[in-house]
């Protein structure tokens, strides 16, 4: 039985290979096998699509050839890619397969030029080629780099604040910003804005608070695009800046000065006649804050010599308010010194002057020779220089080894010591 099993068999295979109708049967039918197989594995050229996110960054040899920078509308650019190759190869390509450069090598001088973006195959084992790149160029500027810088100029409207009101001093997150570009646009630049949007609001009595767009002003031709704001340390780009702006009432108050540092027997400063430029200003002041008396700034005794001393003051210098509306910024003041008082010199005894903190190891050697101080005091008080008493700190030396002589009357509380001193100290080694 096994021998007629193998005889069928030999058979069978003999018909098989023997017979060319067998022969030819069975070929057709291993080459469609074959070639099912192939097109499986293989397949016809196919086309895919792939995104990729693609950083702006142009080489710094360029920077270095031409002495430019680059100055782009975007940080990154989505690109659409078209690749096409085999199913097989293309269905493994991804953007680590591809290579994006900007192509800079038309550019020989400043301008707003387009730079071509070149695709190429960066995988030495995926059989694959780039048929399309979408956008195939980035819209750039060359030239020098610039900046400038400017204090913003705030824009606000009065005719939002209630009646008997006004504006105070604004306060910004960023008072002055640096505007960075190009040259050619930089150059032209006036001036930042801000414009406060009060949207509906109207009769405003307290403090107003917005978020205010930075606004860069100039010529029509600049590209502001291609321009960045920064905080004036530079250290972040800003596109607004916060804005706080108090709202002050409107009062009308007499004019007065502040005297500081008076001697005890005249700390009513009897001795002293004003005159003003104006009595009266009209004063913003704060909600709240009681007042009576605009105060325009501050006079130290030392400030005054016998008869009239005339003293000039801004708006900086007010005290307890923040705007004036009459046109009264610049106020000045007459302060005469009763007649009784006469100025007197004194002239410095040397072994009389203090002075401390010598550093440790050193000698210290006034230099000067005739040293005089001036004293305003009764015309029939005598000051000497032992009423004087003298000091000047050491570690407060400058690099022409001066330093503050600070003078003070031990008696007579009715006198005082009139401007202020410097003097030389040379330190020498032990």
């Amino acid at each position: 039985m096994a021998d007629s099993s193998k005889n069928e068999n030999k058979s069978f295979f003999y018909k098989l290979v023997y017979n060319d109708k067998y022969l030819i049967f069975f070929s057709l039918f291993l080459a469609v096998l074959v070639w099912i197989s192939t097109s499986i594995s293989v397949g016809t050229d196919e086309s895919k699509k792939i995104k990729i996110d693609v950083p702006v960054t142009i080489s710094d040899e360029l920077s270095q050839q031409l002495g430019m920078e680059y100055f782009s509308l975007q940080d990154s650019i989505e690109l659409s890619v078209t690749v096409k190759g085999p199913k097989y190869a293309v269905g493994q390509v991804g953007e680590d397969d591809l290579n994006v450069e900007f192509d800079t090598s038309n550019v020989t001088k400043a301008g707003q030029q387009s730079i071509p973006i070149l695709v190429t195959k960066s995988s030495k084992t995926l059989d694959f080629t780039v048929e399309s790149v979408y956008p195939s160029s980035i819209e750039g500027y060359f030239d020098v780099g610039a900046a400038k810088t400017f204090d913003v100029d705030l824009k606000y409207d009065n005719s939002v604040l209630a009646n008997g009101y006004a504006w105070g001093d604004p306060s910004l997150s960023d008072e002055t910003v640096i505007v960075q570009g190009p040259k050619t646009y930089v150059d032209k630049i006036t001036g930042v804005t801000a414009n406060v949007d009060f949207e509906n609001a109207t009769n405003i009595s307290k403090t107003y608070s917005a978020e205010c767009s930075l606004n860069v002003e100039g010529d029509d031709s600049i590209e502001k695009s291609f321009l960045k704001i920064t905080s004036k340390d530079k250290d972040k780009e800003i596109k607004s800046v916060s804005v706080s702006i108090p709202v002050v009432k409107k009062l009308v108050l007499p004019v007065n000065v502040k005297f500081e540092d008076a001697p005890k027997g005249i700390a009513d400063n009897s001795i002293l006649s004003v005159d003003y430029s104006v009595n009266k200003v009209t004063a913003g002041v704060l909600d709240g804050v009681d007042i009576n008396e605009a105060v325009i700034g501050v006079i130290n005794y030392n400030q005054l010599h016998e008869g009239k001393n005339h003293f000039k003051f801004t708006s900086k210098d007010f005290i307890g308010f923040k705007s004036i509306f009459d046109g009264n910024d610049n106020i000045s003041a007459d302060v005469t010194v009763d007649s009784k008082y006469k100025n007197q010199t004194v002239y410095i005894d040397k072994s009389a002057v203090k002075v401390t903190n010598v550093p440790n190891g050193y000698d210290y050697k006034l230099v000067f020779t005739d040293f005089k101080i001036t004293v305003v005091a009764p015309e029939n008080t005598k000051i000497d220089s032992g009423d004087l008493v003298y000091t000047c700190d050491a570690s407060k030396l400058d690099d022409s080894n001066t330093a503050d002589l600070v003078v003070t009357l031990s008696n007579h509380n009715d006198s005082w010591v009139y401007g202020t001193y410097k003097i030389s100290v040379e330190l020498t080694k032990k």
